[in-house]
């Protein structure tokens, strides 16, 4: 059995319909939530960006959206579990900064009901000058449209942290610090590259890992 329950809210910029000609200031406060019954065992992994991903057997393909395994709580009884997100948006020109906070809290009578959190802040600044232009349909910044022949180049730096240690459950936690660089050859084709490092801390130990990513991508 698998029910759903979602709801999300967008309180847009004060003026929104500027955005796409002057790429003025644009504020943006997303809240959600969601609230879902789940088969029986389930365990949880962050999945980016940062959001508390609760995987379920019965649902195999959650797992090619799975991060890195450094966290995961491994199974454990649930009936069911409630989701909580906040996501803000602020651009100014080329400038963008977005943050999100995430929650997820299973229903397990034999853990008092744990509560698994991650958070992080995005900062982006498109170097050629275009800007991301808000939607107001759904609340959220699109994708770069390059100007110039050459496409447009953008970097980026970004700050996350995930707590799946909870209630008896040792799910472990990591902060993450990345920084790397966009080009977007088109409107559809963007090759990334984006290099970090993340602290992890799981079982009473704690180490530090480098990751180096590359992307080359086909935007819808």
């Amino acid at each position: 059995m698998l029910a759903t329950v979602s709801q999300q809210a967008t309180i847009p910029p004060k003026n929104p319909e500027i955005l796409g000609q002057e790429a003025d200031r644009s504020p943006t406060l997303v809240p959600g939530g969601r609230q879902r019954d789940v088969p029986d065992p389930v365990s949880c992994r962050p999945k980016a960006p940062e959001e508390i991903h609760v995987l379920e057997p019965d649902r195999p393909e959650a797992l090619v959206h799975a991060a890195e395994p450094f966290l995961d709580t491994g199974e454990f009884a649930a009936s069911g579990t409630v989701h909580f997100g906040l996501e803000a948006h602020y651009a100014l020109g080329p400038v963008s900064v977005i943050a999100e906070i995430a929650s997820a809290r299973p229903d397990v009578p034999d853990a008092s009901n744990p509560v698994f959190r991650g958070h992080y802040v995005l900062g982006s600044w498109v170097l050629t000058g275009e800007h991301r232009e808000y939607d107001r349909s759904d609340g959220s910044l699109k994708r770069i449209m390059p100007d110039g022949r050459w496409g447009a180049v953008e970097v980026v730096a970004r700050l996350a942290a995930v707590n799946l240690d909870s209630n008896g459950i040792d799910g472990g936690s990591y902060v993450r610090l990345e920084g790397g660089a966009n080009w977007w050859a088109t409107t559809r084709w963007k090759f990334g590259m984006l290099y970090g490092t993340i602290w992890l801390d799981r079982f009473g130990e704690t180490g530090r890992t480098r990751s180096l990513l590359s992307r080359l991508q086909w935007v819808f």
